[in-house]
């Protein structure tokens, strides 16, 4: 997975809801943003929009949990 803003370098994760999570924990809920899943065959490109409805179907924050 890479993640990506206009602002910062690229950030690679090793699964798509830790891109999402770093996302929404880094302001990607107002930025232009898109996050890339690298697969062998073909690349998965989310933008702005679809990155915003994966942060808002994010579970709540585990931490509060414990």
């Amino acid at each position: 997975m890479q993640f990506w803003t206009a602002k910062a370098p690229a950030v690679q994760f090793t699964s798509l809801e830790a891109a999402v999570r770093f996302a929404k924990d880094h302001g990607g809920r107002w930025e232009e943003i898109e996050i890339t899943v690298h697969l062998p065959r073909e690349d998965i490109v989310f933008a702005t929009g679809k990155v915003h409805q994966l942060i808002d179907a994010l579970p709540g924050d585990l931490r509060k949990k414990r």
